[in-house]
Parts: structure tokens; C-alpha cells; sequence
């Protein structure tokens, strides 16, 4: 019973929030494609992503909010050789990335207004991110975690589907600098498919 009574205020609450002027909150699954550098860890297309996102709407058209993300990349191999410190081992890896960006973010969508259903909006992000990498490799175990500063822009759509709600399509280029366990840049590509639920001014 209190689930359901928490669920119901929950639900409540924000109806009531997302009603007032220019208020967006966004919920994403995200497809990751990782760059140069992180691939030396795992090279395989992450599909273990999800977003938070929060949009206010300073004008019709520009946007400043917040976001906090995470992305799991992770790779099982056969048998590969992998040196720690003054060891090699050559053996089976199971190997892990995550990432996870807290962001502040604002946008441009010149169509937020017009009524148009099909919405083009660009803009881009930057903030503190949570990087974690680790090797497991037989009864060793690598790990390098760091906390470090995060840039991307992004390019997106949002299909309007009434007032409230929107489905979300965005592109991001998550740029890391000296996070990875080498010292040098992290980059990937992000894929965000997602639900918009709060103020689209769609009439």
C-alpha cells in the first residue's frame, strides 16, 4: 500500500510540475559506440545506457537544464594478454567501463513554438564525469577510476505527440579528457532514444 500511495504522489507531483510554463524532463536508453582510446579497454557497442535529463525553457526557443547519465561498456574475451605493472598474463578477460556524466546542458529548438510536431533542436553539455575501468584477468585484477571534466554537443529530434509527451531521438560526441588508464582522452558516440514528458507548446 505504500508503494502505490508513493507511486500516486509521484505521479502527481510531477503532472503538477511539468504543467507550468517551459518545464521538460526527459528519460533515455542509450546506444554507445566507444572511440579510439576506449576501445584498448572494450570495443564492443554498448546497449546498457540510461539518461535523466531536465530542460527549462528561459525563451520559446532556448533551453538550460541538467542531466545525469550512465553508460556500461563491457566486453568477455577469450583469450588475451593483458600486463599489470611488471606482470603479463594471458588468460581469460572480462572486462568493464563505466561512465557516468553529471551534466549542465542548454539547447536551441526554433520550432519549440510553431506548433510543428517534428521538432530539430542542437545545443550540448558539460560537466564532472564518473569514469570506472576494469580488466579481470585471471586471479588479477586491473582497475582505474577517475573523476574528470566531460564536454559533448549534441543534435536531436522530438516527435510531438501532444502538449505533455514526446518521443526523443539525439546524437551526442562525449569527449573525456585524460580519463582513460593510459592518460589520454576518452571519446564516445551516444545514441539517446527516449520519452519527453512536460511543456511542448504543440497545439
Amino acid at each position: 500500500m505504500k508503494k502505490i500511495i508513493l507511486s500516486v504522489l509521484l505521479a502527481g507531483a510531477l503532472q503538477i510540475v511539468s504543467q507550468a510554463q517551459g518545464n521538460e524532463f526527459i528519460f533515455t536508453w542509450q546506444i554507445a559506440a566507444p572511440g579510439e582510446e576506449l576501445r584498448k579497454i572494450v570495443d564492443k557497442t554498448s546497449f546498457q545506457g540510461w539518461g535523466f535529463e531536465y530542460r527549462y525553457a528561459l525563451t520559446n526557443t532556448l533551453t538550460v537544464g541538467g542531466a545525469l547519465t550512465w553508460n556500461i561498456f563491457h566486453q568477455e574475451i577469450d583469450k588475451s594478454t593483458w600486463q599489470f605493472e611488471n606482470t603479463t598474463i594471458t588468460s581469460r578477460n572480462w572486462r568493464y567501463t563505466h561512465v557516468v556524466p553529471v551534466s549542465v546542458n542548454f539547447h536551441f529548438n526554433p520550432l519549440h513554438n510553431q506548433g510543428a510536431r517534428v521538432q530539430v533542436f542542437a545545443g550540448g553539455g558539460i560537466g564532472g564525469n564518473y569514469v570506472n575501468q576494469e580488466v579481470w584477468a585471471g586471479l588479477y585484477t586491473f582497475r582505474h577510476e577517475k573523476w574528470n571534466f566531460h564536454a559533448y554537443p549534441e543534435v536531436g529530434l522530438r516527435y510531438v505527440m501532444s502538449t505533455q509527451t514526446a518521443l526523443f531521438l539525439s546524437g551526442q560526441f562525449m569527449y573525456i579528457p585524460g580519463a582513460s588508464f593510459t592518460g589520454n582522452d576518452l571519446t564516445y558516440w551516444n545514441i539517446r532514444l527516449g520519452f519527453s514528458f512536460g511543456t511542448h507548446r504543440w497545439k
